[in-house]
């Protein structure tokens, strides 16, 4: 099961970032070029169109766009960029992906080695792009080559965060629809903006949406947790990175592996102030498929959140 659970890697940008069309096309590129430039590079010289099938062992990148129920797709290719921005240029699709893999022994696309999405909700969070990578767990976790995989990660997205003055951003284990471990756990009687990302995107200026391994916390809340240099003397953090655009980077260890439930706790304490107040629930063992849900039972009311 390892081997399908996936982690999270999120960025919440509003119009103060750049037009949306901009950002979308910046988020698929400039992270798949940091993260897989090989694929890239072997990928470049492609056709738009997408083939049926490829030769066994080779890399593949499908890039889609969805509008309503239909999903077109192409290569990802210096070509198929190409029709990327032109589709972008027709107005913000409800989403636009991309999914790198190898072929088969058959030729047909398997596997995963990228994936990357930037959803736009028109009704629900009309002023907010969500941003997403979905890095395998066990890729952070391997032993001989985890720590190099998550520091691609992790420089792709500083890089990219230090510009955009993030709503709000985090690199976590993944849970269901792009929801926080503390919007998973709140208590359904919470309102929505509590407990969806869809929602909770027009309010994480107001309240941090959860906190983990990074935590980007926006410029707007920093007062509440007492500002960069109370983050960096509560010894919850190795990394305490102000972002140029605005907003906060915090790293709780240097390594994912050594991301206890001790380092979990110090996180919590740090950002409590700036968390929606409420308990959150024990949901208990996961189901089958699903990560473990990292949070701290406690209400943030208790560490001064209001």
């Amino acid at each position: 099961m390892a081997d399908t659970l996936v982690m999270d890697v999120q960025l919440d940008v509003d119009a103060s970032a750049g037009a949306f069309a901009e950002l979308t096309c910046r988020w698929i590129d400039e992270m798949s070029a940091a993260i897989r430039p090989q694929v890239r590079a072997a990928l470049a010289g492609q056709p738009a169109k997408l083939a049926a099938s490829g030769e066994p062992g080779t890399p593949f990148g499908v890039l889609g766009v969805t509008r309503g129920y239909r999903e077109t797709t192409r290569n990802c290719s210096t070509a198929g960029l190409q029709w990327l921005w032109a589709e972008l240029g027709k107005g913000q699709p409800s989403r636009a992906d991309l999914w790198c893999g190898v072929h088969d022994e058959h030729g047909a696309r398997r596997w995963q080695t990228l994936v990357l999405d930037v959803t736009h909700d028109a009704v629900k969070s009309p002023g907010w792009l969500a941003l997403s990578g979905n890095p395998l767990v066990s890729s952070f976790l391997d032993p001989m080559t985890g720590l190099d995989e998550q520091r691609l990660w992790l420089e792709a997205l500083f890089t990219f965060a230090d510009r955009v003055n993030p709503g709000f951003g985090h690199i976590s284990l993944y849970y269901d629809g792009g929801t926080t471990a503390l919007e998973r756990a709140v208590p359904t009687t919470m309102p929505f903006a509590a407990r969806y990302r869809e929602y909770a995107l027009n309010e994480c200026r107001r309240y941090l949406r959860g906190y983990s391994w990074v935590t980007i916390v926006p410029e707007e809340l920093l007062p509440r947790v007492g500002g960069v240099s109370r983050l960096r003397d509560s010894g919850a953090f190795t990394q305490v990175r102000p972002l140029a655009g605005g907003g906060v980077w915090l790293q709780a260890t240097d390594d994912y592996r050594e991301f206890d439930d001790v380092a979990l706790g110090r996180v919590f304490e740090a950002v409590a102030p700036a968390l929606r107040p409420g308990l959150p629930r024990d949901l208990g063992r996961p189901m089958h498929g699903e990560n473990p849900l990292r949070v701290v039972l406690r209400d943030a009311a208790e560490l001064g959140a209001e």
